[in-house]
């Protein structure tokens, strides 16, 4: 088997990324990246070229991707050829395996046989240096399955990998990761219950539920789910259960781990981008990802969860920019615009690890482009407002849905509806205090210059609520807390 090395020698042109801009990993003619997250701020990046048969490895850190980054901190080429009529690697993935650091480099290649065949093989190359050397390729498994991937998970089956494709159909498979069945053609085409249009294009997407696998798709109109049991093989028929009518939506992603599996989607009904968790039998309560957005049309891309249970989710708005949202249980969300641009992203892929450091890597016109998942400048963001309800009445802050310059001014107002009223609203911005006495309650605070790109700054509004009970004049006081970001 090949050994590929890190090459030193080679170079991509990239302009100096500033903030804000993302970053040039790789110049393609045509290809798709695909990410996963390692420790400590470091991302493993796999990206194909169409144009050649080559495979590109990049490890991407929060250095590389600075101002004065340059995309890879490690660069190695993987090269392909595969087997006739392969004519040149298909989309690549990247799986790291977190108790070993091991990576493996996987991919689903197709081939036109006839214009009515399509012979599918799936190959791994492994990488125990943290992608120095990659050694592969290995074909582990062969079968007509679709031409559309989506990412395969480490496992459940003890030394496989699981796959998930569509066209035609919703396929999975499991394949041994040391080739003893590159020969192998099980495949299970996922029961749909006889209803048409699926959303072929989207896939089938599939997550770890601790052993168990769960699948996911829609149709544009509904969204599907189905499941196994513990340490199933894929490609056994048998191993799925039924099709599960979850909610009315489309654009479903999947993401899960060790002790939870979470489903996100555009919901049919209200147009919002909402999550569920499986709780082993049944899919919990939508919770809404963003609800100081306005339902919208956003283009739901990916989903990712690291080792340790953090969420993050991708959705891009063709012409203005491209937005994740972030969550540590599923329920509280927190979302941010990480790049602010009238450019089409194409094929969005995202990743999170357990520090809280998320890196999206996508496609533009001959690139292949990332950004850390740091705030970054967006005027267009709606501006958010965070409530509390006590003795009756409602009082909301109100402040920016982008993060915050340094330096810079921004407003906070608050607001009460209810039972009595507010007389007074002590501001705070960091340690800066404004006072206001007189509706409309408002204060506009400057953001410390010294404030550090990527950090939390505190917001708090210290509200005076005066309202009668039992013939009775009460004064009491509330308190909001929150944060704005300091813009990377």
């Amino acid at each position: 088997m090949l050994a590929c090395a890190a090459l030193g020698l080679i170079t991509v042109a990239a302009p100096t990324a500033t903030a804000g801009t993302p970053t040039i990993l790789g110049n393609v003619s045509q290809g798709k990246g695909t990410v996963t997250a390692g420790t400590n701020g470091t991302f493993h990046v796999v990206y194909n070229d169409e144009g050649s048969k080559l495979i590109t490895y990049c490890q991407v850190t929060s250095a590389t991707l600075k101002p004065t980054g340059v995309g890879c901190a490690k660069r190695t080429l993987v090269p392909f050829s595969g087997t006739t009529g392969e004519a040149y690697p298909e989309v690549p993935w990247i799986v790291r395996d977190p108790a070993s650091g091991t990576l493996y480099l996987a991919m689903q290649n197709y081939l036109i046989d006839t214009p009515q065949t399509v012979t599918n093989h799936a190959w791994v190359w492994t990488s125990t240096d943290d992608g120095t050397t990659f050694t592969g390729p290995v074909q582990i498994h062969q079968r007509g399955t679709g031409t559309d991937p989506s990412r395969p998970l480490l496992g459940p089956k003890p030394g496989t990998l699981g796959f998930a494709s569509s066209n035609t159909a919703l396929f999975a498979f499991s394949a041994a990761i040391d080739g003893s069945g590159a020969t192998d053609e099980s495949a299970s085409t996922l029961d749909t219950g006889g209803v048409p249009n699926f959303n072929f294009s989207g896939g089938t997407r599939i997550a770890p539920f601790g052993a168990r696998t769960i699948a996911a798709s829609d149709t544009a109109e509904n969204v599907y789910s189905w499941s196994t049991g513990p340490n199933a093989d894929l490609g056994n028929q048998a191993s799925w259960s039924p099709p599960t009518i979850v909610d009315g939506g489309s654009d479903v992603t999947i993401a899960g781990g060790e002790n939870s599996t979470f489903m996100t989607y555009n919901r049919k009904s209200d147009g919002r981008l909402v999550a569920r968790e499986w709780s082993g039998s049944e899919w919990g309560d939508a919770t809404i990802v963003n609800p100081n957005e306005a339902a919208t049309t956003t283009y739901l891309d990916d989903a990712y969860m690291s080792p340790g249970g953090k969420l993050v989710v991708g959705y891009r708005e063709n012409g203005t920019g491209l937005r994740v949202s972030t969550s540590d249980d599923g329920q509280r969300w927190e979302t941010r615009t990480i790049a602010v641009s009238d450019e089409i992203f194409f094929d969005l892929n995202v990743a999170r690890d357990d520090a809280g450091n998320g890196l999206a890597v996508w496609t533009r016109s001959g690139a292949i482009v990332a950004a850390s998942t740091t705030a970054v400048r967006d005027a267009t963001a709606p501006r958010r407002t965070v409530s509390v309800t006590k003795d009756g009445f409602t009082t909301g802050l109100n402040l920016e849905g982008s993060c915050v310059l340094p330096g810079a001014k921004t407003t906070l107002t608050v607001g009460g509806q209810g039972t009595g009223q507010v007389t007074k609203v002590v501001f705070g911005l960091g340690k800066a205090k404004v006072t206001d006495t007189k509706k409309p309650y408002t204060a506009t605070l400057t953001v410390p210059a010294s404030s550090a790109a990527g950090a939390s700054l505190p917001a708090k509004a210290t509200i005076t609520h005066r309202f009668k009970k039992k013939g009775k004049t009460l004064t009491k006081q509330r308190t909001i807390t929150t944060a704005l970001d300091v813009c990377g």
